[in-house]
């Protein structure tokens, strides 16, 4: 294990029918040991699944610019209740810059070519779900790195994400997150 986060729903506010709800998560290093904290909020309406791309940058990266003023505009990553084989599902991309004085940093992260390309049984700790398999390309790009690779998401329903898996440019896999326990209240 090289570390783990785990989420909390803190609040979800009902109006009509679209819901918000604010997430908490805690990251935790390799030694089970508290790295970083976070919240993001969330929205769905009318059956869409909505998160702003800006929340999955690792919070220790925001971190590490500091007291400079920070700017992040972006799309809204988009995950409709109903999938189905074949779905296209909408682009996603966030951009930040980070400014103190002269100095000034810029980040580029792009979620694109997103389809739902099957139906699969995944096994997790949790137990065995049915999911839809999503696949996307993904772009990440700072001035000392850039990263390019596909990902592939499996969503289950009244789950969310039980399973990722992230490629590099070489088809290599190089991380992966898998549910590992669910609580509900």
């Amino acid at each position: 294990m090289s570390g783990r986060i785990l989420y909390k729903v803190e609040e979800v506010v009902q109006n009509g029918n679209s819901y918000s709800g604010t997430i908490s998560g805690i990251f935790y290093d390799r030694k089970d040991k508290e790295a970083n904290t976070f919240q993001f909020e969330v929205s769905c309406e009318d059956g869409v699944y909505k998160a702003d791309l800006a929340n999955f940058i690792n919070p220790s990266m925001k971190e590490a610019f500091g007291t400079m003023e920070v700017t992040v505009t972006g799309d809204d990553l988009q995950i409709p209740k109903n999938l189905s084989v074949g779905l296209a599902l909408p682009d996603a991309r966030t951009h930040m810059e980070a400014e103190m004085g002269i100095i000034k940093m810029k980040m580029d992260m792009e979620i694109t070519n997103r389809k739902v390309v099957e139906k699969v049984q995944v096994t997790t700790p949790v137990k065995t779900f049915d999911t839809y398999k999503v696949t996307s390309d993904e772009y990440f790009k700072m001035p000392i790195m850039s990263r390019t690779g596909q990902s592939v998401y499996y969503y289950s329903e009244g789950y969310g994400q039980v399973k990722v898996e992230n490629f590099d440019k070489n088809g290599k896999l190089d991380s992966y997150m898998l549910l590992t326990k669910f609580d509900k209240p």
